[in-house]
């Protein structure tokens, strides 16, 4: 029995001193990994909060997808914070309608400043809102026109929402209801909220007509628009709407908080951000499909004697206007309700 017996445990100690040895140059590996993701972060230029945030990360333990994840939204905290400093909230008009209150509220309502859309490319809605003091004096089209003929039309969404919208003593109500779902539902996004505050409401007479985003969608209003019709009582067509408007720079995320507003007229409401008209003193054209195709009394087709001409000596390439050659009128645009 000795014989066998020492043999044995000196294999034992052998293989424990093995799996010893294994487990410090592990743990080594480990301590020399988090050595160097703690050197990456700190090299970096970016905020000391977030590297904070990162090293933090590295020291518990965390994967690399959290870590990153949980950086970029400090980043992105910061980011907003600063967006908000450097745009000011500007008084709103006295004179103010409801209706026009709520949609310029909207408009500035800062909906975040992420640091992987491309609003530091281009801007986010929210952002060049504020630098408007007054959305009434805001064109009801833009237009640009290209030096060599192209243009690009949109309707001031302000415009729009404050035409086909209006708050009631019902829209009043559900949106105190609503203000309440959103407190006890800190977690939800706002558009889940919006999902599920509908669903309640038809407990209160309403029935869910469908969800929808302007942008999966024909439309030439100057912001996307996102939210769920409802109609209410016999209604055959949508008469209310939750509504929260795109403020941001990429579709995917930017969306404003919520709110409810009766429709005034939902068959004229659905054509009037498609549909743009084109006139000069001798020529009137119009499009219903965004300007895919354009209809006169003298058939289908965009007027070939609009001439893009400069606006201004100097003018650059984008600061064009069509001029007709027949009349020699400015091409003036409009919609559907002017």
């Amino acid at each position: 029995m000795k014989v066998f017996f020492f043999p044995l445990r000196k294999l034992y100690i052998f293989c424990m001193y093995i799996l010893e040895c294994e487990k410090m140059n592990r743990e080594a590996k480990r301590i020399e990994e988090i050595k160097r993701k703690i050197d990456i972060i700190k090299n970096t230029d970016l905020p000391e909060e977030v590297k904070e945030v990162g090293i933090l990360g590295v020291l518990m333990g965390a994967d690399n997808d959290r870590i990153i994840r949980a950086m970029v939204e400090v980043a992105s905290a910061i980011e907003t914070k600063k967006a908000e400093e450097e745009h000011p909230i500007r008084p709103m008009p006295e004179d103010y309608t409801e209706i026009e209150r709520v949609i310029h509220e909207m408009l500035i309502e800062n909906t975040g400043a992420h640091i992987l859309d491309s609003g530091f490319a281009y801007g986010r809605h929210w952002e060049r809102n504020r630098e408007i003091s007054d959305f009434r004096k805001e064109p009801v089209v833009y237009v640009t026109v290209w030096k060599d003929g192209d243009f690009t039309v949109s309707i001031s969404v302000f415009h729009y929402l404050t035409t086909f919208l209006e708050i009631d003593d019902r829209a009043r109500e559900l949106n105190k209801m609503l203000d309440e779902f959103l407190k006890k539902n800190p977690d939800l996004s706002y558009f889940a909220v919006a999902e599920e505050f509908a669903r309640q409401l038809e407990d209160y007479g309403f029935k869910v007509c469908w969800a929808f985003n302007t942008y999966n969608g024909e439309s030439l209003l100057s912001q996307g628009l996102q939210g769920i019709f409802l109609s209410f009582g016999s209604e055959d067509y949508p008469n209310y709407v939750i509504l929260q408007i795109h403020n941001g720079c990429d579709i995917r995320g930017g969306y404003t908080r919520p709110r409810v507003f009766k429709i005034i007229d939902f068959e004229e409401m659905i054509i009037a951000d498609k549909e743009i008209y084109a006139h000069c003193d001798c020529t009137n054209v119009h499009s219903d499909d965004c300007g895919y195709h354009w209809y006169s009394v003298e058939g289908e087709g965009f007027p070939e004697y609009w001439k893009p001409r400069p606006k201004k000596p100097n003018a650059r390439r984008w600061e064009y206007k069509l001029v007709c050659e027949k009349c020699g009128k400015d091409v003036e645009f409009s919609v559907r309700w002017q």
